[in-house]
């Protein structure tokens, strides 16, 4: 059991309650009494273990949490992201929009993608996209669901991401003689 330390726990909550909860809960350190790491509770929340509308922490539950693991109803942002619409991160779980190096969703943009439509280097669904498996209607359903982050893309990765233009397959690169 962690020994207690007194005097590095540090806590603010403000007075104005919305719903019985404080608007701001910031909690920093270890319960003197306890040891154990602080748990932030509050509209916005703030600490290691966060549970708020807006809640913060390297364990964030609410509607918008940001964290290394964050579990949101509308949205997460963090390592580990899981939301009931969209989620953003290393690894990424939702039902609408999944973005990160291993993204699972009806939509998902990831190195390794799972979904109904799929923008990656690996994927598996129904619509796929990929270097080497061009996909015309993956491309069309990102581009109608989310143009503002497909226009993004676009400018980022190129004409590549185009839904309207034909698929190419990847030219092979002639090697000069006498090299790997």
């Amino acid at each position: 059991m962690p020994q207690p330390q007194p005097g590095r726990r540090r806590e603010y909550r403000s007075d104005f309650r919305l719903f019985g909860l404080p608007l701001v809960h910031l909690v920093m350190g270890r319960d003197p009494q306890t040891g154990a790491p602080g748990r932030a509770v509050g509209i916005i929340a703030i600490g290691r273990f966060a549970f708020g509308v807006i809640a913060l922490g390297q364990v964030a539950v609410g509607v918008l949490p940001i964290g290394q693991i964050s579990l949101g109803l509308l949205l997460a942002l963090g390592q580990v992201s899981v939301s009931g619409y969209e989620a953003f991160g290393q690894v990424a779980v939702a039902p609408r929009l999944a973005v990160g190096q291993v993204g699972v969703g009806g939509h998902a943009l990831a190195q390794v993608g799972v979904g109904r439509y799929v923008i990656a280097q690996a994927g598996r669904g129904a619509h796929v996209h990929s270097a080497e498996q061009p996909c015309a209607a993956a491309l069309a359903s990102f581009h109608s669901e989310f143009p503002t982050l497909f226009g993004l893309l676009r400018r980022v990765v190129g004409d590549a991401l185009r839904p309207d233009r034909p698929a190419e397959a990847p030219a092979a690169r002639a090697r000069p003689a006498g090299t790997l």
